[in-house]
């Protein structure tokens, strides 16, 4: 699937801080003093002159006086957003950032000490001018002060609190979910024809020495009706969806892979509440068109995957609660919906 192609290497990242590029790569041990160290601290250095830091930032400052100069990420196509977030530097930033030392590290680094999960420019400067910090977080503090696109995106990822130049862990954490592949299953939905095809490479068919897979037929939506259809009752649009457990009826919830993770709905389009199920009715849903059987066996090899868990929005009874955690079994990527 190509989505898994093209997020394969920061997986490697996130599990091993080495780019996985060759056999002989591979090979190769991870530094002992930071598994983050070297690969973030390569990529970032390959596109910045050699400079001082208060020197870098008057050359970034040259470019764009603040921040909000920089393109809006919701001005961005989702090709150009696409091009951004799969740069090695992008990656490795995320990555560096995903360890929580260092995420607390820049936290507090304009602040006295003081956590509040959110690093801001203040602290990016902050950070940089430390020479305490380890060079890995202080280069993306320089990557982050000195590409505006970049910041921009990371601040909007989490789908709330607009442009406002502060980057939360809730930012980081949607955007290391679109880019990081989960554990479980993967597979992709094709509308047009209906099929289903899941694959769990973490389990292996003793008969042919290759990942186990499943495949099912599945319809969505009402027939001739478009995923955009106004009445919500076309097809599932395209894109990536993470396959969640449902805390209330049969099969799965589909979390759409999006700037809004977590909120149940797809970005941009109006629909929501998507869930992969059992033989019966769809209106978006993707709904099962085998025997009772076959979908159980279809939901079977989701539950045995290997899981992770996510947090999503709240959407219960009770009013001091804003979060959730779900078990996450996978992700699929839907392609030609009308």
């Amino acid at each position: 699937m190509k989505i898994q192609k093209a997020l394969q290497s920061v997986s490697d990242v996130a599990k091993t801080g080495v780019r996985n590029t060759s056999a002989a790569a591979r090979s190769k041990p991870p530094p002992t003093r930071d598994v983050y160290e070297a690969p973030a601290q390569a990529a970032l250095n390959r596109n910045r002159p050699e400079m001082g830091e208060q020197a870098a930032l008057r050359n970034s400052n040259s470019n764009a006086t603040a921040l909000s100069q920089a393109p809006d990420p919701e001005k961005l196509s989702q090709k150009e957003k696409g091009a951004l977030c799969l740069t090695p530097e992008y990656q490795n930033m995320i990555s560096v950032l995903s360890q929580e030392k260092n995420f607390d590290m820049l936290d507090t680094a304009a602040k006295g000490g003081k956590k509040d999960g959110k690093i801001s420019e203040k602290d990016l400067r902050a950070g940089l001018d430390n020479r305490s910090f380890p060079q890995e977080v202080r280069d993306v503090c320089r990557y982050l002060l000195t590409n505006k696109a970049a910041f921009n995106q990371l601040d909007t990822a989490a789908g709330k609190g607009g442009l406002d130049g502060i980057i939360s862990k809730e930012d980081l954490t949607a955007e290391r979910n679109k880019l990081v592949p989960p554990p479980g299953v993967s597979g992709t939905y094709n509308v047009a024809t209906g099929e289903l095809t899941l694959t769990d490479p973490n389990r292996i068919d003793p008969k042919t020495g290759k990942p186990m897979e499943i495949t099912g037929q599945f319809h969505s939506g009402k027939s001739g009706t478009s995923s955009l259809d106004p009445d919500n009752v076309g097809p599932i649009p395209d894109g990536v969806y993470d396959i969640l457990y449902r805390t209330t009826g049969d099969g799965f919830r589909l979390e759409p892979v999006d700037n809004s993770y977590g909120d149940d709905a797809v970005d941009g389009t109006g629909r929501g509440t998507l869930r992969l199920h059992g033989p019966g009715g769809s209106i978006g849903c993707i709904t099962s068109d085998d025997t009772v059987e076959e979908w159980e066996a279809i939901r079977s090899f989701i539950e045995d995957a290997e899981t992770d868990k996510v947090k999503v929005d709240y959407n219960g009874r009770n009013p001091l609660k804003n979060d959730e955690s779900l078990t996450r079994y996978g992700r699929i990527e839907v392609i030609n919906a009308p």
